[in-house]
Order: structure tokens, then sequence, then C-alpha cells
């Protein structure tokens, strides 16, 4: 980051390491001069300068990086179970993984998963369960703005643990009540039919093997994504469980 003092006042423009710009110019203020700059370990930063009659400002900075759009991870465990016969209000599903290169979308970024403005009711993010070998999805089960917040130390090197959480206990707002992901550490996904309310549509199929499953957590631009081997293969229509299965290639 480098700033001076410009024709209409303190001016900065971000760089690269290699010299090459990363944003345009901007001013601060039209009637100060003498800026400076300070920066965090993330690249955040923080310029100063001096107004007519002395008195000094500051304004604080967010570098919002590019983060990859697919992020593969070790599938821990999952569990789909139905109801025999079907009753899809009863059946559920969830899954956890792990990796400690999980990048967690920056607060007031396109993929952070909360209002942040928006009504209540935004769809920013979105779980799914899915397998290529017998077919069966769920297909994008929405999580809606208003049951998400932030978790994590508001500190500026804690910025790669921070996380979010989505809760929905009574699950008013669709058959998931609990989703956490936690930066450079795990994500996890439950989700539950409820009667009268909402279900959760997975359809084990007794003879029907379902070969490797595949959960996906999306928070906006982010996809990540984890499958899952089978421990137990859900033929028998009611049960299946996967776990400690490496990351897959991508998430597509």
């Amino acid at each position: 980051m480098v700033v001076w003092d410009g024709a209409s006042g303190p001016t900065g423009r971000l760089f690269d390491t290699a010299g090459a710009a990363l944003s345009g110019e901007f001013t601060t203020s039209t009637t100060g001069y003498y800026p400076d700059v300070g920066a965090d370990s993330v690249g955040n930063f923080v310029m100063v300068w001096k107004e007519d009659g002395y008195e000094w400002r500051a304004q604080r900075f967010q570098v919002q990086a590019p983060q990859p759009s697919e992020i593969p991870l070790l599938g821990k465990v999952t569990v789909l179970s139905n109801k025999v016969p079907d009753d899809f209000e009863k059946s559920k599903g969830k899954w956890k993984a792990s990796g400690d290169t999980i990048v967690v979308p920056l607060r007031g970024s396109a993929s952070d998963p909360r209002c942040n403005g928006d009504p209540a009711g935004t769809v920013k993010a979105s779980v799914r369960f899915r397998s290529v070998v017998s077919g069966e999805d769920t297909g994008p089960i929405p999580l809606p703005c208003q049951s998400w917040k932030a978790t994590g130390s508001t500190k500026p090197n804690a910025v790669a643990k921070r996380g979010y959480k989505y809760g929905d206990g009574q699950r008013m707002n669709g058959p998931c009540n609990s989703v956490k992901i936690t930066g450079t550490k795990s994500v996890s996904v439950s989700c539950k039919g409820k009667p009268g309310a909402a279900s959760f549509v997975y359809d084990l199929m007794a003879g029907v093997s379902q070969g490797a499953v595949t959960g996906f957590l999306t928070l906006g631009e982010i996809t990540y994504c984890a499958e899952f081997q089978p421990f137990i293969d859900g033929s028998d229509g009611k049960k299946f469980k996967g776990k400690s299965v490496a990351a897959p290639a991508d998430c597509s």
C-alpha cells in the first residue's frame, strides 16, 4: 500500500509484490495532508493523515483477497438415514469434513452468508447431498440469511480462524438445523426433516447401492465439498454411513 500527498488530498493505491497496481487511486480527504500507512499481518491497513487545524484522522481498510471457488475437504463422517416405508419428514443427513486449508469468506464479502442489510429470507448459502452412483440428490437445501451469525475473535491476527454458524433448532426454514464452518479446521452439517414443516428428501432405496456420496456446502461464490465412501452402503434402504475419505479432486 502506497500513500502520498495527491493533488486532491491524501491519496492511496494498492500494489502487489511485483509492483503491479491492484486498485485505482483513491483519496480519503480533500482538506488533509501528510498521509502515512500501517498494515496488519493479513494485509489490511490503516491510513492516517493530518487535517487543516492540525487534527489527525484515520481510516481502516479491509483488503478482500481472491478466494478459491472450490475447496475439497477430507471427509470425516457422513450418515444418511431413511424411515421405511419412506417418510422424508423423519429422514436425516449429516456430514463433517476437515482440512487445514479451509478458507472462510471474509465478513461483509459477497460470500458472507448473513443478511448484512438484506431482508430475512434472503438465501446466500445452501447444503446438498448427492450420489452419482444411485442418482439420488437432495438438490440445494436453502439456508436463509437470518439464521447465520459470525463466530471467532475480531482480532486482526485471528482472521484465519474465524467462521460462521447457522442455527435453526426448530427447523422453521427447512430441514437443516445446524451448520458450522471454522477456518483452518472443520465444516459440519446436520439436517433432519420435521413433520408438517420440512422434509429431508434423500431416498435410500432397498437393494440400491449409493456408491460414494458427496456433501456440499455453498456460501455465495465458495463451495466446500467432501466425498464419503460407504462403510455401510445404504442398500438396505435404511442407512448409509461413510467415513475418513481423502479430499476429492474438485467439487464438480
